[in-house]
């Protein structure tokens, strides 16, 4: 029972300590603020008035904020037999849309 106490004690420690390493990497993940303005100037800075591309399904895009991906029109991809390949299409532009 007394060697139970002792790596529970022991261990807490570490328990905790990992949870708030956790916290402040998520946190890092998080976009910053930006004021309207800003927003405005990122919309406007576009290279064209419709932006299309492909970007790999590991990059994360955000409705608010124009894509930060180089434009590419061709998507080319390797797998094994049977493997699945995933991608996304990124449409972009200046003016609003409704979908």
């Amino acid at each position: 029972m007394k060697m139970l106490k002792t790596c529970f004690f022991l261990l807490l420690p570490l328990v905790v300590l990992k949870s708030i390493a956790q916290d402040v990497s998520l946190d890092l993940q998080k976009a910053p603020k930006l004021t309207a303005g800003q927003l405005a100037r990122q919309w406007n800075s576009l290279p064209a008035d419709v932006m299309v591309s492909f970007a790999s399904s590991g990059t994360r895009l955000v409705r608010e904020a124009p894509p930060v991906v180089n434009p590419s029109l061709t998507w080319k991809a390797t797998g094994w037999k049977n493997e699945q390949l995933h991608t996304q299409i990124v449409i972009a532009g200046k003016k609003t849309w409704r979908i």
